[in-house]
């Protein structure tokens, strides 16, 4: 991909910014993209701190400077971490709720789910339409990064939720899916979260008793009589 950060430089105050905008969606083709520009923009700031004070440095400060706002619109725009490494915990947490003491949520996590139940959907939507669409989809892609995290931690069955995200994710990065269709599976995610959120409402039940629930209703794990 090529960009001209020469020109962008010479751009007055509102063109700069939205060309630095449409260049930030540009690197949101993939996560390879992505982490490649970050890898080389970071070692880009450090060779220009790394020359100052230096007077020759202010002839490189307009570009570094641009390069560094689309580092922070991107740092800004991923959000949480992803769940790569959730999937250990869930067995864990799978081992853990069948044991003789009672499933417990703590405090913390019960009150970081319902925090994130809150999101603006229409601002990632209108972005979206915007034609800013990869910006729009990784923004989205974030917010249920979180959310599905702390599902999966409150209640391990609900890791078919977290594979289903894994592959969504590992489908686009690969070029299986266009930014269209990721980010209409993404909505459509989004709901079934919202749904499995309201289920345990539905049911009369806490998360702690739907995960207990789930745990003995759901296929697997198997559970011998003292369990």
């Amino acid at each position: 991909m090529d960009v001209d950060l020469d020109r962008i430089t010479k751009l007055r105050k509102f063109e700069w910014t939205e060309a630095l905008k449409d260049v930030t969606d540009m690197l949101m083709m993939s996560d390879d993209e992505t982490q490649s520009f970050l890898a080389r923009a970071g070692v880009v700031d450090r060779l220009f701190k790394a020359i100052l004070p230096d007077q020759r440095a202010n002839e490189f400060g307009e570009i570094r400077k641009a390069i560094r706002v689309i580092m922070d619109r991107i740092n800004e725009t991923n959000g949480p971490p992803d769940v790569s490494g959730v999937m250990a915990q869930v067995e864990q947490l799978l081992d853990e709720s069948v044991a003789a003491n009672a499933y417990l949520i703590r405090g913390d996590e019960r009150e970081a789910f319902m925090d994130l139940s809150q999101v603006d959907w229409d601002s990632v939507k209108q972005m979206f339409n915007g034609g800013r669409q990869r910006t729009a989809a990784q923004k989205l892609r974030s917010m249920l990064s979180a959310r599905i995290t702390n599902l999966t931690r409150l209640n391990p069955t609900r890791v078919d939720l977290l594979e289903r995200f894994q592959k969504l994710l590992a489908d686009y990065n690969a070029g299986s899916i266009n930014v269209q269709t990721y980010f209409k599976e993404l909505v459509a995610l989004s709901q079934s979260l919202t749904d499995e959120e309201a289920r345990a409402l539905a049911q009369g039940l806490n998360e702690e008793q739907l995960a207990v629930f789930d745990l003995i209703t759901r296929p697997g794990p198997d559970l011998n009589k003292a369990e």
